[in-house]
C-alpha cells in the first residue's frame, strides 16, 4: 500500500492522501482506515486517529493487524478501555507473539495508572495474575528483558510493592534513560512519597518529552502533593490544551480548583 510506504519514510501529508484515496476505492476494507489512524497519529490529530481507528475495527473486526494497529492508538490517546479490548482479541489471534502479549500487558497497566485517584490494594487478585502471566509469557517467547522488567516493575507499583518496583525501574532507567521509564520512576517515587526523587524524575523525563501529556499530568499530580495547587494547575490546563477530552486531566484541574479554595478559606 502506497500510503504505509509514505507513512515509513515520514512522509505523512502524502501517506495520509494515498491512505484516504485507499479508503475510497476500498470503503469496505479496515487497514486503510486503520493505518490513516497511525498518520493522524502522528500528525498530532488525536481525536481523528481515535475516529479513524473505531471505523477500522468497525469494518473489519477480526483482523488482527487492524486491532493491533487501533490498539496502539487507542493506547497512545489515553483511551485505555479500548486498546485493551483490542489488544485481548490480538493476543488471542496471535498467542505466539511476545510484542502482542507485551501489548496487552502495557494496555492493562496503563488502564490501571490512568485513573486520577486509584486504590491500587484493590486491584482483583485475577487482574494480578493476568498481568503476570501475561508478562512471563511474554518473557518466554523472548521479549525484551529490560521492558518486561520495567512493566514489571509498573505492575508491582500498582499493587503497593513499591520495595521491589523501584530497584527494577532504577535500573532499568539507568539501562535506556528515555522519557517513559523516568516517568514510570517518578510516579513509582510519588506513590510511594519520596516526592523530592519524584520531581527530579520527572523532570528528566520531561527534558526527553516536553509535550508528552502523560509526562505534564504526573508532573502536576506530583506538584498538586507538594501542595503547590496553582503551579499544578497549569500542567493539566496544558495538557488539557494538547488533549481536550483528557479525563485524568481535567478531574485532576478540578481539584487543583478545590485545593485553591480550600486555601483561601483557610485564610479568612
Amino acid at each position: 500500500m502506497l500510503g504505509e510506504t509514505y507513512h515509513a519514510k515520514n512522509l505523512n501529508d502524502r501517506a495520509l492522501s494515498a491512505l484516504e484515496r485507499a479508503a475510497q476505492l476500498a470503503p469496505h476494507l479496515g487497514k486503510p482506515q486503520a493505518e490513516m489512524a497511525r498518520v493522524y497519529l502522528q500528525l498530532g490529530k488525536r481525536a481523528e486517529a481515535k475516529a479513524a481507528a473505531e471505523a477500522a475495527i468497525e469494518l473489519d473486526p477480526n483482523s488482527t493487524d487492524v486491532l493491533a494497529a487501533a490498539a496502539e492508538v487507542f493506547l497512545k490517546t489515553n483511551h485505555h478501555a479500548q486498546s485493551v479490548a483490542a489488544s485481548r482479541k490480538v493476543a488471542k489471534g496471535r498467542p505466539e507473539d511476545a510484542e502482542s502479549l507485551m501489548n496487552l500487558t502495557r494496555a492493562l497497566i496503563l488502564e490501571k495508572e490512568s485513573a486520577p485517584i486509584g486504590n491500587f490494594s484493590k486491584i482483583e487478585g485475577t487482574e494480578r495474575a493476568e498481568i503476570m502471566n501475561q508478562l512471563e509469557r511474554a518473557a518466554d517467547l523472548g521479549a525484551d528483558a529490560n521492558a518486561v522488567s520495567v512493566w514489571k516493575a509498573r505492575a508491582l507499583a500498582l499493587f503497593g510493592n513499591f520495595k521491589e518496583a523501584i530497584p527494577l525501574l532504577e535500573a532499568a532507567v539507568a539501562k535506556n534513560p528515555s522519557a517513559e521509564i523516568y516517568c514510570a520512576l517518578a510516579s513509582c517515587y510519588r506513590r510511594a512519597g519520596k516526592l523530592t526523587l519524584a520531581r527530579k524524575a520527572i523532570e528528566s523525563s520531561l527534558e526527553r518529552e516536553p509535550a508528552n501529556v502523560n509526562n505534564l499530568i504526573e508532573r502536576g499530580r506530583i506538584i498538586l502533593e507538594q501542595g503547590d495547587a496553582a503551579n499544578a494547575r497549569e500542567n493539566f490546563e496544558r495538557v488539557i490544551s494538547l488533549d481536550p477530552q483528557n479525563a485524568a486531566a481535567h478531574q485532576l484541574l478540578g481539584e487543583c480548583f478545590q485545593a485553591n479554595g480550600k486555601r483561601l478559606e483557610a485564610t479568612h
